[in-house]
């Protein structure tokens, strides 16, 4: 490559380099350097995004774990981490037992998944490389939660030599009608049904918290009884999952404060 080009493009390379091969890391003695700078693994600028995140250890075929929680956590940042999941990366497949393993996390605000490029999106790894961009285009849910949704997931048995090539010719998607990546599908739905009620928990908890920041609210709250409480704090909770800046939420909070106020006279 031209290194006047390599210079001005650096980072914007490393990283690309680093998100398409998860391969590049000292663990798996395989290196990249760009002008000189091995690509490592905080090049990819993924899980420093995450506030909540659930992912799934990697094991050997016989099911033992080869990789910690911490290979994880330590790519996140503390002051923007709130919580963090393990999960069961197990797939059964025609009476055999495949693993998958990485991540799915969310981010604070889904302006927060847009740098150079969108990363928006959960893609499938194989043997170390981006096989599929984006499995979420092949699920098709246009919930809320899926705005502040990223991840990566390998998926090894997708490749194996014993059984035939499902990838298409481009090598960056896969063929629909195989058992394999149906059961991938499958997988991948139910974990997002996990994630989208941990999420909106998570959201509905923060949106009283953040209505009660304003005294008048606090006060009105304060005086719901346990019932009305629990209703007003879903009603914040909903609010507070709108991509909308703060001031439209203020505006949100107390129109619905009125509105409630209607609803319990009459």
């Amino acid at each position: 490559m031209k290194k006047s080009r390599t210079a001005a493009l650096s980072t914007h390379l490393s990283k690309r380099l680093a998100r398409r091969f998860s391969i590049i890391s000292a663990e798996d003695h395989f290196a990249v350097s760009v002008n000189g700078k091995e690509i490592t693994i905080e090049d990819r600028a993924y899980l420093s995004k995450a506030q909540l995140l659930w992912y799934y250890i990697r094991r050997d075929d016989s099911g033992d774990p080869i990789q910690s929680k911490d290979y994880y956590l330590k790519q996140c940042k503390d002051n923007l981490l709130v919580e963090s999941f393990e999960r069961e990366g197990i797939i059964e497949i025609e009476e055999r037992t495949v693993y998958v393993y990485g991540w799915i996390a969310t981010a604070k605000e889904p302006g927060d998944l847009k740098d150079d490029e969108t990363i928006n999106r959960i893609t499938i790894m194989v043997r170390g490389k981006m096989a599929k961009d984006n499995i979420l285009t092949s699920i098709e849910s246009t919930a809320l939660y899926t705005k502040y949704l990223f991840g990566e997931i390998h998926a090894d048995f997708l490749d194996e030599d014993d059984n035939d090539d499902i990838t298409t010719s481009s090598r960056q998607d896969f063929f629909d009608g195989d058992t394999r990546y149906t059961k991938l599908i499958e997988f991948i739905k139910g974990e997002l049904s996990i994630v989208r009620r941990d999420w909106e928990n998570h959201r509905g908890n923060l949106g009283a918290e953040e209505a009660c920041k304003y005294t008048v609210i606090n006060s009105w709250y304060s005086d719901l009884g346990p019932d009305d409480k629990s209703v007003a704090k879903r009603l914040f909770g909903k609010i507070n999952q709108l991509t909308i800046n703060p001031e439209e939420k203020k505006d949100l909070f107390k129109h619905s404060i009125l509105a409630f106020n209607n609803l319990i006279r009459v």
